[in-house]
């Protein structure tokens, strides 16, 4: 999963680039290139559309680990599960990650 993510955030990024947009690769991340792809066709200047990616990226990251945190909470995933079967552990964290980033972006990425 991971890797199909990667991919499609390099290609955002790429798509970004060839466009009128300006900024640096390194200031946003899965959140702020998701934002990006929808601001592509707006002319904002290059430094305060960086600022803006970069506190997306930031209150959206915050928000996914909250989100992964309480559902860790609710499902009862501890330690102990990743010490005693690790494989239920991956299966189980993946998916919460996955519910916890497709919350994310319908509710701060795609509004």
């Amino acid at each position: 999963m991971k890797r199909r993510e990667d991919g499609a955030v390099r290609e955002v990024m790429k798509e970004l680039l060839r466009s009128d947009l300006r900024f640096h690769k390194t200031d946003c991340g899965r959140f702020g290139a998701m934002t990006a792809w929808g601001l592509k066709d707006t002319r904002i200047k290059p430094q305060r559309l960086n600022d803006y990616l970069a506190d997306i990226e930031e209150q959206a990251q915050e928000r996914f680990e909250r989100i992964v945190e309480q559902m860790k909470q609710a499902q009862g995933i501890t330690e102990q599960l990743k010490a005693d079967d690790t494989l239920e552990w991956i299966g189980r964290m993946s998916n919460i990650q996955a519910c916890a980033r497709e919350i994310v972006d319908k509710e701060m990425i795609y509004q």
